[in-house]
């Protein structure tokens, strides 16, 4: 990092600061959770088991769920944080690892937001709203049992 650093010193500040560094890390914590999630089902079919998983690994995206939570509302204080030490200045790159941060958070956790192919976009459309995510599915099935 430090070599990366050094060749665009001009981006240190953004990379360098506490609030810049903490919504990148809620950030890259919630795509490493989707990716977790998505490997788990993998696997699971690819031993030709069925594709839902268990409930201790529904337990364990219950309890990254709730840590989310608490890093995004920590968030809004890193946001103040960064508006009483630096200002307007990096503010921009924050925010938008934080929005991203909760998009990924409503996309995996709440509601499903990518539609890939048109037959899916036009099946959003039509249905006239958005679907719950697979996994918020699977974690609503989970606790009704």
């Amino acid at each position: 990092m430090v070599g990366y650093l050094n060749g665009f010193s001009h981006l240190a500040f953004y990379l360098t600061t506490f609030s810049g560094v903490y919504a990148f890390i809620i950030f890259e914590f919630i795509l490493f959770q989707g990716s977790l999630y998505w490997f788990m089902k993998w696997r699971r079919v690819r031993r030709k088991e069925d594709s839902h998983l268990p409930s201790s690994y529904i337990q364990l995206f219950l309890l990254l769920k709730k840590m989310n939570k608490i890093l995004l509302v920590i968030g809004l204080g890193v946001f103040v944080y960064h508006c009483i030490n630096y200002g307007l200045k990096g503010l921009v790159f924050f925010l938008g690892l934080y929005a991203f941060a909760w998009i990924e958070y409503i996309n995996y956790y709440v509601i499903r937001l990518s539609y890939q192919s048109p037959r899916e976009t036009k099946e959003f459309f039509e249905q006239k709203g958005f679907k719950r995510s697979i996994l918020a599915r699977e974690i609503d099935k989970n606790q009704r049992v």
